[in-house]
């Protein structure tokens, strides 16, 4: 499997995020959080951080790098607007992860770089979060710390 260094994928997204995310259908205030990356094999928390939260019905993210502050990433209009997911790109993201997974329902925002999914297991929640750059879909779990 083939990831994106934490950095590299965080200074890409902040030169892409120029726009201002909208409401995705699915996704809800009780989504908004912060979030740690977890290496995919091993789970294990990495020095990634995200922070997802709504302006309005915008959807909004910042990032940073352990033991950095929080920078925006996602805040303004263009490519890096977040919006809902089709169902076909949703299909495309369960593809990537294993088929244990593949049978729950989810919900996602994206931009060019990457989509932020939460997956729904009768009345529990997990996150992962998708890479889409380089024409390659990279999943990465997530961890809610707030």
């Amino acid at each position: 499997m083939n990831i994106l260094k934490p950095r590299k994928l965080l200074a890409l997204l902040a030169a892409l995020c120029l726009s201002a995310p909208v409401l995705a259908a699915g996704l809800d205030a009780t989504d908004a959080g912060d979030y740690v990356w977890l290496h995919p094999q091993t789970e294990q928390p990495l020095s990634t951080q995200m922070r997802l939260f709504l302006q309005g019905p915008q959807w909004m993210m910042d990032g940073k790098q352990e033991p950095g502050d929080w920078q925006p990433v996602c805040r303004a209009s263009g490519d890096c607007r977040l919006q809902a997911s089709s169902e076909a790109d949703v299909k495309g993201f369960k593809a990537t992860l294993p088929a244990q997974w593949q049978a729950y329902p989810f919900a996602c925002i994206q931009n060019v770089a990457m989509a932020f999914c939460r997956v729904r297991n009768q009345d529990r929640r997990a996150y992962w979060l998708f890479t889409l750059v380089g024409g390659q879909t990279t999943p990465i779990p997530l961890n809610r710390l707030r």
